[in-house]
């Protein structure tokens, strides 16, 4: 018995039947893409710098010459509340020279002044002309919408100042400076409110912010940006450096 064979028909029954059985492969299995690594995080550091002899400039051109003024003003002065009348002009410029703890202010200035003793006494009166300077220091913080704010104290040192009424003997300086909310104080604040209106920093730490974060072409073919999105800003308290 002879046996024959048919290649090319065993090969087409083969392709019939899993044609028939409904073969079906298994698709892929999908690895998701890696993730994109976070944007590299930037700092960047700007300083923001006022000379001092601006800050000298605004107190003279915005404050006057008046430093202090009292008319039988009921005053402490060691043996009671005695009545102070008191006139004080600035002599000179204020200076600002730079301090360990912000800008240290000397205001030179010239006192007349009339003391009367308490109660029935009070007819009693001393004189004293003195000259003197306040000696006062400035520091600041930023408060809202990068408004400078300014805190300055200090006191009051006057040269030949000795008030005697009798057997009484005080002394002009000490009388001052134990009534600093009627003296030093007002001149202080006035300080402050002077400096605080004259300094505007924020117009230009907009301006920095403005051209900080402009999209920046880095590239043409293809056409690239680099774009800084702010995340959060730290804001140092300011500091005095030199001048």
């Amino acid at each position: 018995m002879t046996r024959r064979y048919f290649p090319g028909l065993i090969s087409a029954c083969a392709l019939l039947c899993l044609c028939g059985c409904g073969f079906k492969a298994n698709e892929p299995v999908r690895t998701p893409p890696p993730l994109a690594p976070p944007p590299q995080l930037s700092t960047i550091a700007a300083t923001l710098s006022i000379p001092l002899s601006d800050i000298a400039g605004l107190l003279n051109d915005k404050t006057t010459a008046r430093i202090a003024e009292l008319h039988d003003q009921p005053v402490k002065c060691g043996i009671g509340r005695c009545r102070l009348t008191l006139h004080a002009v600035r002599t000179g410029a204020i200076s600002a020279t730079a301090a360990r703890n912000g800008v240290m202010l000397n205001i030179p200035f010239a006192a007349d002044a009339v003391l009367a003793l308490p109660g029935i006494f009070s007819f009693v009166h001393a004189k004293a002309n003195a000259m003197g300077q306040a000696v006062a220091t400035t520091s600041a913080s930023i408060g809202r919408e990068w408004q400078i704010v300014p805190r300055t104290q200090g006191v009051v040192e006057l040269e030949s100042s000795h008030l005697r009424i009798g057997p009484v003997v005080t002394n002009l300086a000490d009388i001052w400076n134990a009534n600093d909310e009627l003296l030093s104080r007002p001149l202080f604040k006035l300080v402050d409110k002077k400096i605080a209106a004259g300094l505007h920093e924020g117009p230009r730490i907009e301006k920095f912010w403005a051209r900080a974060f402009a999209p920046i072409k880095v590239g043409k073919k293809p056409l690239a940006w680099l774009v800084l999105q702010p995340e959060r800003i730290r804001v140092a308290q300011p500091a005095v450096a030199g001048n």
